[in-house]
C-alpha cells in the first residue's frame, strides 16, 4: 500500500474521532471511516500516530480536559468530564488521574502539566506540507532574518542540567517536568527553551548529556 493512501485513511480515521469527541466512540465506526477491514485500519492507524485509537482519544480529550479546568474556573469538574465524552465524574476522575497523575480538583489549584499535553495536526495536511515542493523551495530559499537589537536589564540564570538524559523525555525522568512546570510559571522570566529544541541549524560538538537541560532568564 503507497503511503499516501495509508495518510488519507488516516485522516479519515482522524477527522471521525475529532468530530465525534464528546460521543461514545466505538471502534468500529472509527475503521469504518477509514474503508478498509478492522484489522488493516488498526494497522494504519497505529503506523501514522504511533498510538491506538483508544490512546489517541484518551490524549485529546484528557488535553481538552486540562485545558478547560485550569482555564475556565466557571465550570464544575463534573460539566467538564461530560463534555469531554465521560459519562460519570468517577469514570472521568480515574482516568484523568491515569494520565496527569493528580486529581482534577488538585491539578486546577496547582501547575499546568503541558508537557503531557496532545494537541495533534490534521495528519493529512502535515504530509501535504512535509511533501510540498513549494514549501520545500520556500524553506531553502527564504535567508533574509531582520535582527532588532533590545537592550534588556541584568538578570539571573537558572539551569536545570541533565547528568544521563540524552533527550526531553528523559530530562522528564531525571529531573521532574514539574521543575519545569515551576521554571515556566515565572512572571518575571525573559525566556525559557530546552536545550534540545534549538535550532537545527545551531551546531552542537555532540549528543552527549551536557547538551540537555533547561534554563530560565529571570
Amino acid at each position: 500500500m503507497e503511503i499516501w493512501e495509508k495518510v488519507n485513511a488516516a485522516g479519515r480515521m482522524q477527522d471521525y474521532i475529532h468530530h465525534h469527541l464528546d460521543e461514545n466512540i466505538i471502534l468500529d465506526e472509527i475503521c469504518k471511516a477509514a474503508n478498509y477491514s478492522k484489522w488493516h485500519s488498526l494497522r494504519i492507524f497505529k503506523e501514522i500516530f504511533h498510538k491506538t485509537p483508544f490512546e489517541y482519544i484518551r490524549a485529546v480529550r484528557m488535553t481538552s480536559a486540562a485545558h478547560d479546568i485550569k482555564h475556565d474556573s466557571d465550570n464544575n469538574i463534573v460539566d467538564i468530564a461530560l463534555n469531554t465524552g465521560f459519562s460519570s465524574h468517577e469514570g472521568f476522575t480515574k482516568a484523568f488521574r491515569s494520565y496527569f497523575g493528580v486529581n482534577p480538583s488538585k491539578y486546577r489549584d496547582g501547575l499546568p502539566r503541558r508537557y503531557l499535553y496532545f494537541e495533534p495536526t490534521s495528519i493529512l495536511e502535515y504530509y501535504l506540507r512535509l511533501n510540498s515542493k513549494e514549501h520545500i523551495e520556500m524553506s531553502e530559499n527564504q535567508r533574509t532574518v531582520t535582527v532588532t537589537t533590545v537592550k534588556k536589564p541584568a538578570c539571573k540564570l537558572i539551569l536545570a542540567r541533565g547528568i544521563k538524559a540524552t533527550h526531553y523525555f528523559e530530562l522528564c525522568e531525571e529531573i521532574g517536568c514539574d521543575k519545569s512546570e515551576m521554571l515556566e510559571a515565572i512572571s518575571e522570566k525573559l525566556t525559557g527553551i530546552p536545550y534540545n529544541e534549538q535550532s537545527k541549524n545551531h551546531i552542537f560538538p555532540s549528543k552527549s548529556a551536557s547538551n540537555i537541560g533547561r534554563t530560565s532568564y529571570i
